[in-house]
């Protein structure tokens, strides 16, 4: 069985938005890190968009 970079890359990258994101809620909640939050949204989002490049070129595969 190969190793499908695609998915790994995939799996990797939405988890870590997922993990960006879920600290930025737990630092919102707690009224920490305002300097922080836009930057982390941003970083989140990037993350998702090649996760979902990621996926894209798997299921062609």
């Amino acid at each position: 069985m190969e190793l499908q970079w695609p998915l790994i890359l995939f799996t990797t990258l939405t988890a870590w938005a997922c993990g960006v994101f879920g600290c930025q809620g737990v630092l919102a909640l707690k009224g920490a890190g305002k300097k922080s939050q836009q930057l982390l949204a941003v970083v989140s989002c990037v993350l998702l968009a090649l996760g979902g490049i990621a996926v894209f070129f798997h299921l062609q595969h």
